[in-house]
């Protein structure tokens, strides 16, 4: 369980964020419909995304508390932005600007961000700093 806790800091600066949920309540709420694979998590931090829609709903929901990902399921570009503007150039900026694209649905959406994210960024060390965090499973400097 512990590995799981880890692993599901997915999109996190610090334990808490302004919805002032800790990293364990934010894990634990995002796997009450079931808990996650944490296989598919080392995975998709190698760049593979395997097709499951609990680990899908899961990415959606991290993205959600973080707001990267508004309750309406659209993404929160300028929160982003504002993210990224504050630790990356303008080219790189640029090139993440690209992954900003709103699906037909929240899950799709949220699906097709992390995998822009990583396709965008040539090494995991920066996927691990795009999405801010740093310390989970796989993201060790």
């Amino acid at each position: 369980m512990k590995v799981i806790l880890i692993t599901s800091a997915l999109f996190i600066v610090a334990l808490a964020a302004p919805n002032g949920l800790t990293l364990e309540q934010k894990a634990m709420k995002c796997q009450e419909p079931g808990p996650i694979d944490k296989d598919l998590m080392k995975k998709m931090f190698r760049g593979i995304f395997t097709e499951d829609d609990n680990f899908k709903n899961y990415v959606l929901c991290m993205l959600k508390l973080e707001d990267f990902i508004t309750a309406d399921g659209k993404l929160n570009e300028e929160y982003m932005t504002s993210v990224w503007a504050k630790r990356f150039n303008e080219d790189t900026q640029e090139k993440l600007h690209k992954c900003l694209v709103n699906k037909d649905t929240a899950v799709e959406t949220s699906w097709a961000l992390v995998k822009c994210l990583y396709t965008v960024q040539e090494q995991l060390n920066v996927f691990c700093t795009v999405i801010e965090y740093e310390h989970y499973v796989g993201c060790a400097v």
